[in-house]
């Protein structure tokens, strides 16, 4: 059996194929779009809050649920929090979170200004925890940032929400 793989552009575009030889072939043909279709729901609820501690520390509370039917649960749950510029998190504080066996967080990762949850599962009942963050230099004129929440298997399965610091003063 031979394969070849080749990623087509542009899209759209014409394809024309020709073959030899005697035997079977088959012919695959993907194509995938990140485009949420009209009327499609999102797969998870996502709920944040964000609480002003004490000078130069906030908490961050995330909440999600998951919505679809068709399945008890989700699969592999990848939360994502972009931390904004001049924050980090604790890895102590993320640590005790990993021990919490309520919350079947499997593992956390930070790679720069993101922190990457990797949950068990999402059920349809509310999967909550929070995470402290301590400003380690100052930053002027702070963008947005996000929150996300996707299947790890199936990311087309997401919830993405914006926050900001400078509406917490």
């Amino acid at each position: 059996l031979v394969v070849f793989k080749r990623e087509l552009r542009p899209i759209p575009g014409r394809l024309c194929v020709r073959v030899r030889g005697e035997g079977s072939a088959l012919l695959q043909i993907s194509t995938r779009y990140n485009v949420r279709e009209q009327g499609e729901t999102s797969a998870f609820s996502l709920n944040h809050t964000v609480t002003h501690i004490k000078e130069k520390m906030y908490s961050i509370g995330i909440c999600t649920r998951w919505l679809r039917t068709q399945a008890p649960s989700s699969n592999m749950a990848l939360v994502t929090i972009k931390l904004p510029s001049g924050y980090v998190a604790s890895p102590d504080e993320l640590d005790a979170l990993k021990r919490n066996s309520g919350l079947q967080l499997e593992r956390w990762d930070i790679d720069g200004r993101q922190l990457f949850f990797y949950f068990e599962k999402v059920t349809a009942e509310a999967l909550c925890f929070a995470v402290s963050i301590d400003q380690d230099s100052v930053v002027d004129k702070k963008q947005p940032t996000f929150i996300r929440v996707q299947d790890y298997y199936e990311p087309q399965h997401e919830a993405t929400v914006e926050y900001s610091l400078d509406q917490h003063p």
